[in-house]
């Protein structure tokens, strides 16, 4: 063997060994010798690309192709060259060309697929699939690919076949799995798609890309607080900007302010220009009552964006927040002198007005809210609520059957216009509308007590009993609710139930009415000692209230004290001469 052979087969052991150094340097010699060696200039090129002298590389290879033109190795090597280098016109000449030659090429056809997809060429992928899958049946980047193909052509069903296909090759893929779970995403099976991404992260506990999944997942099943969890971990696997402002937005998301304030306040430092990630931020401060710094950021963007409502919206919110009703109608009277603003500015002034007794002004700017909008329901609604507060009963009237019959579903207007009728003592046609309420989801507790209220003046007491328990279950503490409730029991005869509810409520809120009613509870249930005690206590304040005295009197005679009987009585009479009930029980004595 001569020693320029016995030099290449050294070199080609090299290679073999992957010890592409000591290979080029004797590839480099030999070429000296022989500088159109096709397979010296193909070693070397071999041995430059894996050393990453790419450039060379190309040389070498570009070398072979103007000596043998039909190589289809050398021009594999320059096309994947060329993919390396983005120049992806010139790679796909390139494994088109390594086609023509040798058309069973695998890895030519698997870059041309990869090439295909960068070019967004995905319907070249589908018609190369059966040589792809002929060539190679068990290798699982083949039906990756494809999936990959179908997927840009939202052809789900048949991407997750192929993704399921090549996981049944490669079990170990993160890769694989995140893709399969993404494909499940985009045809809606969302719990499935779950499943796929945490296999991702069992495979790969450092996955970044499979937590930041099942975030996107859960925040798809809108649970928020699960979503921030995985998200956050995506980021302190990989924090980038990428997945900081992910956990940014999740943290706001799931309501974990102090988190969002953390993360939104490490986006504004690094993008001062973002304004949405400030906008975000004093959100955030404004979610925990900072208001100060809330106001701050608002007002520095305000500056930048004069133009800008939602900013100065957002500003009157926080003074509305903080019970400065006034602030927030300056910023919404500066809004509309600057002209041409939305319907919903001229809304909210208007409700302000309306909470500050500005009636006549509310009246006026709802009137022009409904000029503006004449479809805006919830304007007739609260049109209609000023009409009643001035007491223009057919006005209100007019207006609440316009906003009923633009938004028969809404169940604010709904309510309001069910109220209006019981107002009208109509609670027949007021339980017409009450009961449509009562088919709707997410009821508050003031709606369930006014549906209650109007069936107490029914006098179905079972369905105000009813009605009023959902209500209390939503606010346990709201002693309205306790009061009206222990009301009905009292009209059943219930005066137990009614006592033990009348003393939860006198508990939680001491005042007069519910202490007059817990009074009159102890006389039915012959407990006359504690009423006086109530009674005694009211006279205290309301020494001239009539029933008040009467009820005095009452349980004088019920306790066999007579004569303090009479001196309620007669000083009832002094009050309130010739009163028919106070004479009657003077007589009986």
């Amino acid at each position: 063997m001569s020693d320029f052979n016995t030099k290449l087969e050294m070199a080609l052991n090299f290679i073999a060994d992957k010890d592409f150094i000591e290979a080029k340097k004797l590839l480099e010699e030999l070429l000296d010798l022989d500088p159109i060696h096709i397979e010296v200039l193909k070693s070397l090129g071999l041995s430059n690309y894996n050393l990453g002298n790419i450039d060379d590389s190309l040389s070498n290879f570009e070398k072979v192709r103007e000596l043998d033109p039909e190589d289809a190795v050398s021009l594999y090597y320059i096309g994947t060259i060329y993919d390396s280098k983005n120049d992806i016109l010139k790679a796909k000449e390139a494994f088109l060309k390594v086609l023509e030659i040798r058309e069973d090429y695998v890895d030519a056809c698997k870059n041309l697929a990869v090439i295909y997809l960068k070019t967004q060429e995905q319907h070249k992928i589908i018609d190369l699939s059966q040589k792809l899958i002929s060539l190679a049946p068990d290798d699982y980047q083949v039906y990756y690919i494809i999936a990959l193909a179908y997927m840009g052509l939202k052809n789900f069903n048949e991407a997750i076949e192929l993704f399921q296909k090549a996981i049944e090759l490669n079990s170990t893929s993160a890769v694989l799995y995140n893709n399969l779970g993404t494909a499940l995403m985009s045809n809606k099976r969302t719990e499935e798609a779950i499943e796929e991404f945490e296999k991702a992260v069992s495979v790969d506990c450092n996955n970044s890309i499979g937590y930041y999944n099942l975030g996107i997942a859960y925040q798809a099943k809108e649970k928020h607080s699960e979503a921030f969890q995985y998200i956050k971990k995506a980021y302190e696997l990989d924090p980038t900007p990428f997945y900081l402002n992910a956990v940014a937005l999740a943290a706001f998301n799931a309501r974990d302010w102090e988190d969002a304030i953390k993360y939104y306040s490490a986006l504004t430092y690094s993008n001062p220009e973002k304004q949405n990630y400030q906008y975000n931020l004093a959100c955030a401060y404004q979610a925990i009552r900072d208001y100060q710094k809330a106001i701050s950021i608002l007002e520095s963007l305000a500056i930048v964006n004069p133009q800008t409502t939602h900013i100065m919206e957002k500003l009157a919110d926080i003074y509305v927040e903080m019970n400065n009703f006034d602030g927030a109608k300056n910023i919404y009277a500066n809004l509309m002198n600057k002209g041409k603003v939305s319907p919903n500015i001229y809304y909210q002034y208007a409700m302000l007005c309306a909470k500050t007794n500005e009636i006549d002004k509310a009246e006026s700017i709802f009137k022009k809210v409904i000029q503006l909008d004449p479809n805006n329901a919830v304007a007739h609604k609260d049109l209609a609520i000023i009409y009643l507060t001035r007491r223009l009963f057919d006005y209100a009237k007019e207006e609440f059957e316009i906003a009923y019959k633009l938004d028969k579903d809404n169940p604010y207007i709904l309510f309001e216009f069910a109220n209006y009728w019981h107002l009208m003592s109509d609670y027949a046609k007021a339980k017409k509308y009450y009961d449509k309420l009562l088919k709707m989801e997410g009821l508050t507790s003031s709606i369930l007590l006014g549906v209650g209220l109007n069936y107490i003046a029914l006098n179905k007491t079972n369905k105000a009993i009813e009605i009023l328990q959902m209500a209390l279950e939503k606010s346990p503490q709201n002693v309205e609710i306790i009061h009206n409730l222990a009301k009905v029991y009292f009209m059943k005869k219930k005066y137990e139930v009614a006592k033990n509810l009348l003393e939860d409520a006198y508990f939680i809120n001491p005042d007069i009415e519910i202490a007059n009613s817990l009074g009159i509870c102890h006389m039915e249930l012959k407990n006359y000692e504690e009423s006086l005690k109530l009674f005694k206590l009211i006279e205290s304040q309301f020494p001239t209230n009539i029933p008040n005295l009467i009820n005095l009197a009452k349980c004088k005679i019920a306790l066999s004290k007579p004569e303090e009987a009479k001196e309620h009585l007669n000083k009832a009479l002094e009050i309130f001469p010739e009163h028919d009930e106070v004479e009657e029980l003077l007589k009986s004595l």
